[in-house]
């Protein structure tokens, strides 16, 4: 005699996904055609097909195959549970489970047709819905501020805030606060086993290979050993300039010093000059302002003339200049 589906009960819906694989738990009763008698006790094979039309026979969009074991007509299974024709559901079926309205059209024991009419997936079985969000389902609004970023994937906006002590990762970030692009950093690198981070490029003064930065095939400013100094001209940016010394025309020096009363010199022939004169008739120091002694330059004593550099290098910690690219 042909089996009938009096009774269904759809009681659980779904375990997540990104854990466990997806399944839903289904309950049933096996009636004989009369709607009293349960079909004979034992093992029967269930096939689910699973369609967006209520259509019986309709071609499904999927189905897994079940064995149950009744008693009084009674069976409850996992649909998925299994591996081959009842498999765990995969991503693609998860999301047409939450993203419509789902009908299930069941064959019994190899039966060349379903059984009409097909069962509507009840709601609870939409908490497949969780696991496959329809695009835009989900406003700023409906993110509580403090949320765990780490449950997120994919675009926040408005004023949410986001608390993690993990890694968050993004194409790109905006608003005040980021890096814009062609900022200039100090980086402090201990070795060479610090990579540079990641969208940045050390400023050597080599051309610049990405693709997916706005200075692909432009030359970055090579700031080795070198200060950076600022412009007022945007024209000016980028020039270069100065040098590790500063070269002085041709000049001589006056060899001179205080012996505690008097300013002294020496001439050419490495004698003692005076150069100032109290005139407090002591030669000693008094109070006031004194004349220079009446002598030409030319009688002190002067260095060799010829042109030398003074280094005016100030102290300083030397840190890799790196530019962000992308």
């Amino acid at each position: 005699m042909k089996p009938a589906i009096v009774v269904l009960l759809i009681f659980i819906g779904h375990l997540s996904f990104s854990q466990i694989p997806g399944t839903l738990s289904y309950q049933g009763i096996l009636m004989q055609s009369d709607g009293i008698t349960p079909l004979v006790d034992g093992a029967h094979t269930i096939v689910f097909n699973f369609d967006n039309v209520s259509t019986v026979d309709d071609p499904a969009l999927f189905s897994r195959t079940v064995s149950v074991t009744t008693t009084k007509g009674l069976f409850t299974c996992i649909i998925g549970g299994g591996t081959g024709a009842n498999a765990p559901f995969d991503a693609t079926e998860i999301s047409q489970l939450g993203n419509q309205q789902i009908f299930i059209g069941i064959k019994v024991d190899g039966a060349a047709n379903e059984l009409s009419p097909r069962a509507q997936l009840t709601s609870v079985a939409y908490a497949f819905q969780a696991q496959s969000i329809i695009d835009g389902a989900v406003s700023n609004a409906k993110i509580a501020s403090g949320v765990d970023a780490s449950k997120l994937i994919g675009t926040m906006g408005g004023s949410t805030s986001i608390n993690t002590t993990g890694t968050v990762t993004a194409t790109s970030f905006s608003g005040f606060g980021t890096v814009p692009i062609g900022a200039i950093l100090d980086w402090w690198r201990p070795n060479s086993s610090f990579s540079v981070p990641a969208g940045f490029k050390i400023c050597d003064g080599s051309v610049i290979s990405d693709a997916a930065s706005p200075y692909n095939g432009t030359t970055s400013p090579n700031l080795l050993d070198k200060f950076v100094r600022g412009v007022t001209n945007v024209a000016n940016i980028g020039t270069a300039g100065g040098s590790t010394s500063t070269s002085s025309d041709s000049h001589r020096h006056i060899w001179s010093y205080y012996n505690g009363s008097d300013w002294v010199s020496y001439d050419s022939s490495g004698g003692v000059i005076n150069m100032t004169n109290y005139g407090d008739g002591l030669d000693m120091a008094g109070s006031g302002y004194y004349p220079m002694y009446s002598m030409t330059s030319a009688t002190f004593f002067y260095t060799t003339s010829d042109s030398h550099s003074h280094t005016l290098t100030p102290p300083f910690v030397g840190l890799l200049k790196i530019m962000r690219i992308k």
